[in-house]
């Protein structure tokens, strides 16, 4: 039975060594994955474009939502990368390249 012990308890260790996941203490808080996307407070900034595509994702390829045009105000929620993540209205959010935005 010693032995048996022993030998579970080198085991465990040597499965520990070579990388294998352990399970966490029920205790231990689970920390969110970190977005691409950076949350910001809510900011109203104005466009400095015009017809200045709103798209679904940060991403010049991501379908267009609507446009928006110089002097329009906008609610910036967001950012990612050089994409600024704006509320255009209550119902709908998306992404407009940075440079649109003063």
């Amino acid at each position: 039975m010693r032995s048996l012990l022993v030998a579970i308890i080198i085991g465990s260790t040597s499965i520990a060594s070579f990388g294998i996941a352990q399970a966490a203490p029920l205790d231990t808080p689970v920390l969110p994955q970190h977005s691409l996307v950076q949350n910001v407070a809510d900011k109203g900034m104005t466009v400095a474009g015009t017809a200045v595509n709103v798209r679904q994702h940060p991403s010049r390829n991501s379908k267009v939502l609507t446009t928006v045009n110089s002097g329009d105000k906008v609610v910036v929620t967001g950012s990612s990368g050089s994409w600024t993540r704006i509320r255009v209205s209550n119902s709908m959010d998306g992404y407009i390249s940075t440079r649109f935005l003063k």
